[in-house]
């Protein structure tokens, strides 16, 4: 498996600014490019086109994906560091540092992590929410309500920052059982969404769990109970993948990535949750 930290490289800029602000770290989304052409690898994303009411695909290169413009950009008032400082500085940090915590794991397991790599990884884990468009987009949204005339973008991208941050869960998340999952040839391949990081239950419930697939071969798993993990890493690697695929099509907010093609049951899903989606 290839490392991934020669993957984490800012968006575009315009007068020195990054523009393009990626809510999924490249380094994640790298491990299921595919060579669309020779000596060229995309990602392939799969989503479901509401028009033609068919399943279509895109492919572009990793840099054309999980990205939104402007994202995180601050206003000017709250701008020492740059107004894309929570992009380029916050979150390029929290993105190197997780990369080379997640190659320790995909390479070697959780176990080899030391205390400071394990901080890292639960950080990426945390971000993986806290800078969705979706919860960016509704923290300014609940400031402007409450706090009108106020900065209010920049006070909720504050909170974006304290989220990923947060002493309470992301301490829960770092003492809690860990685990990885490796499948083997005859298992099928993992896909990734444009929402990766799949959760099962709240953080203080017994049973909470958390699935990150990091390749399409490796998954990481987390959970309050240590025997959740064991038994999820006992399950059968056909039966997993297929779980674990239906739950990434289930949740994503609009691409799956694939390696192995739209030959799975996750496909069904992602219609579903589509035309879920249209309907509401």
């Amino acid at each position: 498996m290839k490392p991934a930290t020669r993957d984490i490289a800012l968006g575009a800029s315009v007068e020195g600014e990054a523009r393009d602000h990626h809510y999924v770290p490249r380094f994640l989304l790298r491990p299921w490019e595919v060579e669309t052409a020779p000596k060229q690898n995309n990602l392939i994303g799969y989503f479901w086109d509401h028009r033609t009411k068919a399943l279509r695909r895109r492919i572009k290169g990793v840099a054309a994906f999980c990205k939104e413009q402007d994202l995180l950009m601050l206003g000017q008032r709250y701008a020492q560091g740059g107004r894309d400082a929570i992009e380029t500085s916050f979150f390029g940090h929290v993105d190197t540092k997780g990369a080379l915590a997640r190659d320790v794991i995909v390479t070697h397991g959780p176990g080899k992590l030391d205390g400071e790599q394990r901080c890292d990884f639960a950080r990426v884990l945390l971000a993986l929410e806290a800078r969705r468009p979706a919860i960016v987009s509704r923290l300014p949204s609940d400031y402007a309500e409450q706090q009108l005339g106020w900065s209010f973008e920049d006070r909720a991208l504050a909170i974006v920052q304290r989220l990923t941050d947060s002493p309470d869960t992301g301490g829960h998340l770092i003492n809690i059982p860990w685990g990885v999952k490796r499948l083997g040839p005859q298992d099928g391949r993992l896909v990734l969404s444009d929402r990766p990081l799949i959760r099962v239950l709240g953080m203080k419930h017994p049973k909470a769990t958390w699935v990150l697939p990091l390749a399409p071969d490796v998954a990481f798993i987390g959970a309050n109970d240590g025997g959740l993990v064991r038994t999820l890493m006992r399950l059968p690697g056909r039966k997993f993948t297929r779980l674990t695929n239906i739950s990434s099509a289930t949740q994503a907010d609009r691409f799956v990535f694939s390696t192995n093609g739209t030959r799975d049951s996750w496909v069904k899903s992602l219609r579903q949750n589509a035309r879920s989606k249209a309907a509401s």
